[in-house]
């Protein structure tokens, strides 16, 4: 565990204001408020996007709670852009690439990003193949995986590293590791409506030509990270995560 003054130098060095903005402004304002008019909403979508999010006051002071985080919560050096294209892994290793987003900022959003980008893989074969329950099953294991060991092995290290008294108090502990996986579980909403609303799509999505499964696609997609947002306290498990797709309302009713 890094000594506070080291810390405080390292914030210091990795602060990284221009692109921490386009997250502030991409990710974490303009799903909302397209203030900017840059949102790009597939046809069939524009009412419901205007209700589901630009209309929903208590969706947007979540996201406010959450891009308020972003901006002051400076645990940990975050990579800042992680998702499945920015990971390599084999037998040997994991690499991570293009890092050039990276802060300081709350362990949660790195976290959740990855959770949020497995989802399109997850929500892609519910629409596309739905026959196919041997992928699903897959997919719902490595959500379920990445959450709960990502939170065992942040209780491992947290026993091994964290020396300060006040911070070994268990209900201490307690409080630390829930908030950090609560981030997780809103910075995944988070990711999940910005890819659909926002101008960085991702395949999972574009390439679903036929609108009779890409708008309802999209439509499950954002409910899932609306509830997501607005849930991020009470999810403790993966199993909870993946249950939550699986039960999204059908189209047309509200979280």
């Amino acid at each position: 565990m890094l000594d506070r003054r080291e810390k405080k130098e390292r914030i210091c060095f990795f602060t990284n204001p221009e692109l921490c903005e386009i997250t502030e402004d991409l990710v974490l304002t303009e799903p909302y408020d397209n203030y900017k008019n840059r949102n790009i909403v597939k046809p069939g979508n524009e009412a419901f996007v205007e209700e589901v999010l630009y209309r929903d006051e208590t969706l947007k002071a979540e996201v406010g709670k959450l891009r308020c985080a972003f901006m002051n919560n400076a645990q940990a050096l975050l990579h800042g852009d992680l998702h499945n294209g920015s990971i390599f892994a084999n037998e040997q290793g994991v690499k991570i690439i293009d890092p050039e987003f990276a802060f300081y900022g709350p362990m949660g959003y790195d976290i959740g990003n990855v959770i949020g980008n497995l989802f399109f893989s997850r929500g892609n074969k519910a629409f596309t193949a739905p026959e196919d329950a041997q992928t699903a099953a897959a997919l719902d294991r490595i959500i379920c995986d990445l959450y709960d060991k990502t939170r065992e092995k942040l209780s491992v290290k947290y026993e091994g590293l964290v020396e300060f008294s006040l911070y070994r108090s268990g209900q201490f502990k307690s409080f630390y590791l829930d908030s950090v996986m609560a981030d997780a579980v809103g910075y995944a909403g988070t990711e999940l409506i910005r890819r659909v609303v926002g101008d960085s799509k991702v395949s999972e999505l574009t390439s679903v030509q036929n609108p009779a499964l890409r708008v309802p696609l999209e439509r499950a997609l954002v409910r899932l990270g609306s509830f997501l947002i607005k849930n991020r306290a009470r999810i403790s498990s993966g199993t909870e995560l993946t249950e939550a797709f699986r039960h999204i309302p059908a189209e047309g009713e509200s979280l």
